[in-house]
């Protein structure tokens, strides 16, 4: 069943799509995805619960937001649920899937769900294959601080707050997520792309499927909405091109003087980069992030430019901008104990590891750069080891864990020890710890004042950095 055939049993009867979910229930409610979600759900009015197998530290946010938590999945769960909510990572033999189908109860996919909470407001979506996370919470920085705060729905907490905001206008900005191709449900009125790379090849298969499915995301839009997107991203201009043809509007930005917001990085600093953008021919705006990276300038200038269309002005704007406060996992700061610095960063995919390492050696300030990578996905590695491992050789040490990924059915620390091999570093300065545990020893051996350690990769390797901070504090 297709994701927007979901919505079949869901009709406006005046009350509107999200008051007929009715309550809620949420499979696996404890992924920064679904958390925001729920939270969402629960800020419209809704009666919500969630089941959730593993200790995150999501699930306390949610109790305190009035959500009801489940530690475990059953059956019993569902008492009194009108509507059942999973994601993709849900298996399909999930007891209370199962159980939802047998009772007849409404069972949405997270995108459908989400898509309720678009009607009525005007929506802005935010994809692409890097950054859609960080360029939606700057956008939300961005219009709260010219004082149109949106509502929205991210996959990431902002700071030390949720991944979820009530909203004091009639705007939402969501992020919409194109791994499993669950974009296409909705049906937005602004879209930003951030970028278009090589990645999901295992539902896609190619680049050139990825980019039609982008463009057929970006034209829900219509011809009353518009499209952000990079000039300079090769794959981002064959979109642009068949959206100008359907006599959508498109608004650009980049590096060059053919953006509609020419951008120019003038200086990355420890812990930050200051970049110009052009607002006309008359009128330049000098903003900096507070996150470090040539990247973050171009999200910021994705965030600063949808703004403007949306109406905020320049200089509210880019005071959101400038006082932007952060996601979690994206260069996150989880301690320094004995002067070693350690981040926490989501960076999965070759593209973003290069990004990321590359903005940390400016923060390294001198010290020694060592990256402990989780790798994500088999798929990823079947593809891209080698590119993998050129991106993590720009650090001095690289650890290398197993492979993250659902399939039990390899032996998940094999590819990455060829991975470990591949890195184009001594082989002192590299090594493959088969746990967590393991690579906290192993930082904590060689590291020493002044370095910095960032670890990499999915949700659960925030832990690993976490335990690196307590091994470093209990030691020496």
């Amino acid at each position: 069943m297709s994701f927007s055939s979901q919505t079949a049993g869901i009709r406006d009867n005046g009350l509107g799509l999200v008051a007929q979910l009715g309550r809620v229930h949420l499979v696996g409610c404890g992924g920064v995805g679904m958390a925001s979600l729920a939270e969402a759900l629960s800020l419209r009015g809704l009666r919500v619960s969630g089941s959730e197998i593993e200790d995150r530290p999501e699930l306390a946010r949610l109790r305190a937001a009035g959500c009801t938590i489940y530690t475990s999945h059953r059956e019993s769960n569902l008492h009194s649920v009108d509507t059942v909510v999973y994601s993709t990572a849900v298996p399909p033999d999930n007891v209370e899937l199962r159980a939802a189908a047998k009772r007849g109860i409404r069972v949405l996919h997270r995108s459908v769900a989400l898509a309720t909470l678009l009607q009525a407001r005007f929506s802005v979506a935010v994809a692409g294959t890097h950054g859609k996370t960080s360029t939606a919470a700057m956008l939300v920085s961005a219009l709260s601080a010219a004082g149109a705060v949106p509502e929205y729905v991210i996959g990431g907490r902002l700071a030390n707050q949720s991944g979820a905001g009530a909203g004091e206008t009639s705007t939402i900005v969501v992020e919409a997520d194109e791994s499993d191709g669950s974009f296409l449900t909705y049906q937005p009125d602004a879209v930003v792309i951030t970028n278009i790379d090589t990645d999901h090849l295992d539902l896609y298969h190619d680049i050139d499927a990825l980019t039609r499915a982008f463009s057929r995301f970006a034209e829900q839009v219509g011809e009353s909405g518009f499209v952000v997107m990079p000039e300079d991203d090769r794959y981002c201009r064959r979109v642009a091109r068949d959206l100008r043809a359907k006599g959508i509007r498109v608004r650009t930005f980049g590096d060059g003087p053919a953006a509609d917001l020419p951008v120019r990085v003038d200086a990355e600093l420890p812990g930050s980069v200051r970049f110009t953008a052009r607002l006309s021919d008359q009128d330049e705006e000098v903003l900096t992030v507070p996150v470090p990276g040539r990247h973050m300038a171009f999200n910021a200038a994705a965030a600063l430019l949808t703004a403007l269309e949306l109406g905020a002005s320049p200089v509210g704007a880019g005071l959101g901008i400038a006082q932007y406060p952060g996601v979690a996992r994206r260069f996150e700061f989880k301690g320094a104990p004995r002067g070693i610095r350690v981040y926490d960063d989501y960076a999965c995919h070759h593209t973003s590891i290069r990004a990321s390492l590359t903005a940390l050696r400016h923060t390294a300030e001198g010290g020694r750069l060592i990256a402990v990578v989780e790798p994500c996905r088999q798929y990823r590695m079947d593809q891209f080891q080698t590119e993998i491992a050129d991106a993590l050789s720009v650090a001095d040490r690289v650890v290398v864990l197993p492979v993250f990924d659902s399939d039990d059915s390899f032996d998940h620390a094999a590819p990455s020890e060829a991975l470990t091999s591949l890195v184009n570093l001594p082989d002192h300065d590299k090594f493959l710890a088969r746990t967590p545990d393991a690579a906290a020893r192993a930082v904590d051996a060689f590291a020493r004042p002044g370095d910095l350690v960032v670890t990499l990769g999915a949700p659960g390797v925030a832990r690993v950095a976490e335990q690196i901070v307590q091994t470093l504090e209990h030691t020496r």
